[in-house]
């Protein structure tokens, strides 16, 4: 066997080319498929931990849990903590939608969750650990070592009584059932289970005698069939009151929303296969065309001797330097340029990945592409192998076995004849009798065309979707105020006209707020019949209530004369705004919807009818506004940019302006915004600075915010635009490997067609003829393909995003027309220049490469 392994090495080292060529293919192959993997393991890290961060470790929460249920389990393969609520205690709060502290006794294992500020965790039931936000938005000045006294109670609102920490109701009031002395022995950070909404601030003593009820937050060991694992221990628990950490879940691959996970499971299978089919073709190739290329060398060891068995464990230790080689370099590759990839990723988009990002290895996700690496090799090195055994050493000798002469199949046509001349008609039927050499060309091109095709539409749906999360709205900077009774708002209005009127400001609009109920006497879209029974469960209450609360929006008269001249109306027009966007979840679905219309078309429609109306009473306000000369609405879902926000929800708009509006309605506009296109975001920060003393007045640099959101998509197109190129270079690697050493096998061909009097022109005429057979073939096949891939990516995601229109990737099916025959025509007279360079008799003696 020494002499068989001396002379695999020799053969490797005497054809450096294609062994480099061959490793370059494993390395890319190997590179592409860890690369994945790493990450994926990331990006999940970061998003676990930023997950976590939010929303807390917990994975699944019962609630009103009797605790000594959790000592009957025995066998627990999860751990836990818990929260019991003590009462509500009423103080001098500044915010009077929070005027209480909400104290609850928690396990010591809770404080794990809580972010200590300062001072320590309370260690018995008599100390207290108390939320910074207390101080910071309900304007108390507690401190470590204070001593309170809480008199505390249950919430009575609508007659009931309850504990729960959500909103504040101001008719509400405070029933005391206890009173305790606590110290404050810790401020800890806002908790992640205190809601924005809630009406306390909390506060957390340490449960001693761990009775009662309180809320369980649960960790599973393992973290797969959480949700299957959550209910089993709901039934033991007697709970069917089940609160998931969707966001976590889905991170360790479940989801509450069963259309998502089925379309993560879906693109997954669908890019991996795309992978794993274009890594196979590349490997396969090499070691097909090494076979191919030594049948030969073969031949003559099995006439002096050889056995099969010997050949083979040649071709397989072929395989095992060319792989080891190959893979160890892959690994090395991966690391290296996933390492440089995150470390731009930091650098871009550090601002908003305040956690950073870290190079994480999931074994799981390096055992097994190197495990398909190595049964790809096997399998590649061993076919061919096989294949080739099956040739009588006579014909291997000859090499005459790949060339089947049959008259019939290979007559071309006079169409070819008179357009190519006799050089494309001995191309056309070189073709054919070298079917098997060719079709490897043929598939090479076509799965290059395919990946290439389907990642690129990848690409164009993920930046689309990530673009929508975004929210990216066409405007720099946005002011808003609203009408507290507390402030000057002439005074506010005229500060923020200052602001807007200024140098600073290239254009802006404003708009005033009002919700309204409105007749509701027109048609609805299905796609919006679909969106309303999957967001609120029933059609029949949206088609047989007599009106509706709808938004309308009163712009400033310039921004309203200039948007009904863009819809090419004229006069005073209450406008319905017949687009909008919004998420619904029915059930185990979650759904994205962009853009939807309300009503179809356009025009007007009339919304103040009482005639067919069965209620003999209707609401008097309501019945006043349609009384004012609201006859005629115009529908239209056309907007300006600067209007990009209003469509952002899923409520019905009008939109007048001043005049209009004090004309038909009576109510209160209570909210105002102006929203800001500027070259210059920092001056108009410094102004704005004078609106810090008004409590109802916000602003924001929205440039800022979608700056950061813009080098997210920058990321992501990094991230699509090295996948695209290392599949590209996967694919140009098999196709050159192939071309090239077909073409050098052709070598006594060419010379012998040389030595008959063809020319340099009708030399280059059959190399044009047989690239244009190429690659249009390979388009033939590749680009219906790549297109019937798009659609199947479409589908895939449009049950969540909620799709209307297939993104075909026109530029990439462009790009790939071109491609394929710039790469099939360099890369054959690449090859072909070397071969002009040799002798023609030498060409025609010569009996290998």
């Amino acid at each position: 066997m020494s002499i068989l392994r001396s002379l695999t090495i020799k053969n490797l080292i005497l054809n450096k080319k294609r062994t480099i060529v061959s490793i370059i293919g494993i390395i890319l192959s190997t590179a592409l498929m860890v690369g994945i993997g790493l990450l994926f393991s990331s990006f999940q890290d970061y998003m676990i931990r930023e997950t976590i961060s939010y929303s807390g470790k917990y994975e699944v929460m019962y609630s009103d849990i009797n605790l000594d249920k959790l000592g009957d389990i025995t066998d627990k393969d999860f751990s836990y903590f818990y929260q019991k609520s003590i009462g509500f205690s009423s103080f001098e709060s500044s915010n009077e939608y929070k005027p209480y502290i909400y104290l609850s006794s928690v396990s010591e294992s809770y404080f794990d969750e809580l972010k200590l500020i300062s001072g320590r965790f309370a260690s018995s039931d008599n100390e207290l650990v108390l939320s910074s936000h207390i101080n910071t938005n309900g304007g108390a000045n507690y401190e470590v070592g204070d001593t309170i006294t809480l008199k505390y109670g249950k919430r009575i609102a609508d007659g009931s009584a309850t504990l729960v920490n959500d909103s504040f109701y101001e008719d509400e009031s405070l029933d005391i059932i206890g009173e305790k002395t606590y110290t404050i022995v810790g401020i800890v950070e806002r908790s992640n289970y205190e809601d924005y909404s809630a009406c306390g601030y909390s506060a957390f003593t340490l449960d001693i005698d761990k009775t009662g009820t309180g809320n369980i937050y649960v960790m599973f060991n393992s973290k797969s069939n959480i949700i299957d694992k959550a209910k089993n221990l709901g039934k033991k628990l007697d709970s069917d009151s089940i609160t998931y950490n969707s966001t976590l879940l889905a991170l360790y691959g479940e989801s509450t929303y069963g259309n998502v996970m089925k379309s993560m499971v879906s693109m997954i299978v669908i890019m991996l296969s795309l992978v794993s089919i274009g890594c196979i073709i590349v490997i396969y190739n090499s070691f097909a065309i090494s076979v191919m290329e030594r049948k030969r060398q073969f031949a003559l060891l099995s006439s002096v001797g050889a056995t099969r068995r010997q050949l083979m464990y040649m071709v397989l230790f072929e395989a095992f330097i060319v792989g080891i080689i190959g893979i160890v370099l892959g690994l090395g590759s991966a690391y290296l340029g996933i390492g440089t990839v995150i470390m731009i990723i930091n650098h871009l988009i550090g601002d908003i990945l305040p956690l950073g990002l870290n190079l994480v290895t999931n074994l799981l996700f390096i055992v097994i592409p190197i495990i398909f690496m190595v049964i790809v090799i096997l399998i590649s090195a061993i076919i061919p192998a096989i294949r080739a055994s099956r040739v009588s050493p006579i014909e291997a000798i000859r090499q005459n076995d790949d060339i089947k002469i049959n008259k019939k199949k290979i007559r071309t046509s006079k169409i070819i004849y008179k357009l190519f001349g006799i050089e494309g008609e001995v191309a056309l039927k070189n073709i054919k009798r070298n079917k098997k050499k060719y079709r490897i060309v043929i598939v090479s091109l076509f799965i290059s065309i395919v990946l290439f095709i389907s990642f690129s539409s990848y690409m164009n749906y993920t930046i689309n979707t990530t673009s929508e999360m975004a929210g990216e709205v066409n405007y720099d900077y946005y002011i808003s105020f609203y009408d507290d009774g507390n402030n000057d708002i002439n005074e506010i209005k005229d500060k923020i006209d200052s602001i807007v009127l200024s140098d600073n400001v290239n254009s802006y609009i404003s708009y005033s707020m009002s919700s309204l109920p409105m007749i509701n006497m027109y048609e609805y879209t299905k796609e919006y019949m679909k969106y309303y029974k999957e967001a609120y469960g029933e059609i029949d209450y949206l088609l047989n209530k007599d009106y509706d609360y709808i938004s309308v929006y009163v712009l400033d008269d310039k921004s309203y004369n200039d948007y009904i001249k863009m819809l090419g109306i004229n006069g005073d027009n209450i406008i319905l705004l017949n687009r909008f966007k919004a998420v619904s979840y029915d059930g185990n679905r979650r759904v994205n919807y962009n853009n939807l219309v309300i009503k179809d078309g356009s025009g007007y429609i009339k919304v103040c009818n009482f005639d067919n109306l069965d209620r003999e009473e209707i609401d008097s306000n309501v019945k006043s506004y349609c009384n004012k000369n609201i006859n005629n609405i115009y529908v239209t879902d056309k907007y300006t940019e600067l209007m990009e926000d209003i469509v952002y929800g899923n409520d019905i708009k009008l939109i007048v302006n001043k005049r209009i509006y004090d004309v038909i309605f009576d109510d209160k506009l209570y909210f105002t915004r102006y929203n800001i296109t500027s070259d210059n975001t920092g001056n108009i920060d410094k102004l704005a600075k004078d609106l810090d003393s008004y409590s109802n007045v916000n602003y924001y640099n929205v440039y800022e915010e979608y700056r950061q959101s813009n080098n997210m998509v920058l990321v992501i197109k990094i991230l699509m635009y090295g996948l695209i190129s290392l599949i590209a270079l996967i694919g140009v690697t098999s196709v050159f490997n192939t071309i090239s050493v077909s073409m050098a096998l052709r070598k006594r061909e060419f010379a012998i067609l040389r030595s008959v009097g063809l020319t340099k022109y009708g030399f280059n005429k059959i190399l044009y003829f047989e690239s244009l057979f190429f690659g249009l073939k390979s388009l033939l096949y590749g680009i219906p393909a790549g297109i019937l891939v798009t659609v199947l990516i479409h589908y895939t995601l449009s049950d969540v995003l909620s799709i209307s229109t297939i993104i075909i990737p026109w530029r990439a099916i462009f790009i790939s027309i071109v491609m394929v025959f710039v790469i099939v025509l360099l890369t054959m007279m690449y090859s072909t220049n070397k071969i002009k360079k040799h002798s023609i008799i030498e060409q025609i003696r010569e009996e290998n490469i």
